[in-house]
């Protein structure tokens, strides 16, 4: 993170579809494991990051660029704050993404 770290919604759903947490993900986004899921689930979803990542953008985790279509944002040298806060649950991501419900 020493370096400025641009990614977009394409990265994010990439990561979400085939990733190495991917079941994980899945579990916790779409409350199912599928190998295809449907234009209004993945805008759901989408619309999830989206808030997210504007919450991360106002306090200055992230940078979103707002000239894009496609979502994208900066990572913030600043996300040391959260990862060492949540060093362990990052460590064991499986099980602490087990462990998470979504609300329906």
């Amino acid at each position: 993170f020493s370096f400025d770290k641009q990614f977009g919604w394409s990265d994010i759903k990439y990561e979400i579809e085939s990733g190495e947490h991917k079941d994980a993900y899945q579990r916790l986004l779409f409350n199912e494991l599928k190998a295809d899921y449907t234009d209004n689930q993945w805008s759901d979803v989408r619309r999830l990051f989206n808030s997210a990542i504007n919450f991360f953008d106002r306090i200055c985790l992230v940078e979103k660029i707002e000239n894009s279509e496609e979502m994208e944002f900066v990572i913030l040298p600043t996300i040391h704050r959260i990862i060492d806060l949540y060093k362990a649950e990052i460590e064991d991501i499986d099980n602490f993404l087990s462990d998470i419900k979504m609300p329906s």
